[in-house]
């Protein structure tokens, strides 16, 4: 995607999926197109998933072997009074700790990796997309209009 012809192929190969292509906008939506057996895939958030009725959730296999990875990380932002500093650093703490890590995971389980099975990682990388989002933004939603 860093250049020319490599957009030109990834949109050719977008053109040829596009008759398999079903769009969501919203979780509830994703939700809503699995629920329904409207796709035979899909990526969907897991809290949507969650919110499907039970009987039906019993019917559709769920992956977590793959995660983007992006290097979200806190800071402190630098001239803060001395309370405010103070309590950043107490939510900083707080967010560490190992019980508020397990409540994290017992909220989101679909994030806990398998012990038995390494899940791929696949890096995301920043600095390309804070380069090219906007035109592959434009370019995208040109190709999504057209498209349809």
């Amino acid at each position: 995607l860093a250049t020319t012809q490599g957009v030109d192929r990834a949109f050719r190969k977008l053109s040829q999926l596009r008759p398999y292509i079903t769009w969501w906008s919203t979780p509830a939506e994703a939700a809503s197109i699995l629920e329904h057996g409207q796709v035979l895939m899909s990526s969907a958030p897991g809290d949507a998933v969650r919110t499907i009725a039970p009987a039906r959730r019993d019917t559709i296999g769920v992956n977590a072997d793959m995660a983007l990875s992006y290097g979200l990380s806190w800071g402190v932002v630098a001239g803060q009074s001395a309370e405010q500093l103070g309590q950043s650093r107490n939510l900083l703490h707080f967010i560490i700790q190992p019980d508020r890590q397990a409540a994290f995971l017992g909220l989101y389980p679909a994030s806990v990796p398998d012990p038995g099975h390494q899940g791929r990682v696949l890096p995301v990388d920043v600095q390309f997309w804070q380069t090219h989002y906007a035109a592959l933004s434009r370019r995208f939603d040109t190709w999504l209009r057209n498209a349809t």
